[in-house]
């Protein structure tokens, strides 16, 4: 299943994480958010309201919506 959600905002390092980006695995999902390890580092990505980080990706995703339900 394929999950398309607007960014609301990008931490640096995820930003210069994503400049470099060439594919990345998930390493953990919870209910709130997942991390991805890439080449070269590590972001994760969360829903509204999770707070702001250097290496968070915030998303609007429907209230409710649990990453490690979905199968991520």
């Amino acid at each position: 299943m394929n999950y398309e959600f607007p960014v609301l905002s990008v931490g640096v390092i995820a930003e210069r994480e994503l400049a470099n980006f060439s594919g990345g695995r998930v390493i953990a999902a919870f209910d709130t958010s997942f991390y991805v390890e890439t080449d070269t580092g590590i972001i994760c990505v969360v829903g509204l309201g999770q707070g702001s980080s250097p290496l968070n990706i915030s998303v609007a995703v429907p209230s409710g919506m649990s990453w490690r339900a979905s199968g991520i």
